[in-house]
C-alpha cells in the first residue's frame, strides 16, 4: 500500500505497471527471483526499467537482464556503479522514462 501511495504522490502511478516486494517472492535479493517473475508478469512488449538504491538491488535487476536507474537517497549511495542511469530526485525518472 505505501508503494502505491508514494508513486501517486509523485505522479508517476500511471506510468508503473505493477510492482512486487518481498512478500510476492520465496527469495529475495540479491537473488533474482523478483525481478524474473515481473518479467514474466509483463503482459506488453516494453522495456523495464527498475529503480534500485542497494547495490544487492541493483545486482539482482541485472542479473535478470533489465535496465536499472540508481537512485541516490542519500542514506547509502555506495556500489551504485552498476546502474544504467543514477538520479537523486525522483522527478529525474520522467525523463529516463522518455528515453525507454
Amino acid at each position: 500500500m505505501y508503494a502505491a501511495c508514494a508513486l501517486e504522490a509523485i505522479g508517476l502511478a500511471d506510468r508503473i505497471l505493477f510492482y512486487m516486494g518481498r512478500e510476492d517472492v520465496e527469495k529475495v535479493k540479491p537473488d533474482p527471483e523478483i525481478y524474473r517473475r515481473i518479467v514474466e508478469k509483463q503482459k506488453q512488449a516494453r522495456p523495464l526499467a527498475v529503480v534500485e538504491d542497494s547495490a544487492f538491488g541493483i545486482r539482482s535487476a541485472k542479473s535478470a537482464g533489465l535496465s536499472v536507474v540508481a537512485f541516490d537517497s542519500g542514506f547509502d549511495a555506495r556500489n551504485q556503479e552498476e546502474g544504467d542511469y543514477k538520479i537523486k530526485d525522483h522527478f529525474e525518472l520522467f525523463d529516463i522514462l522518455e528515453q525507454l
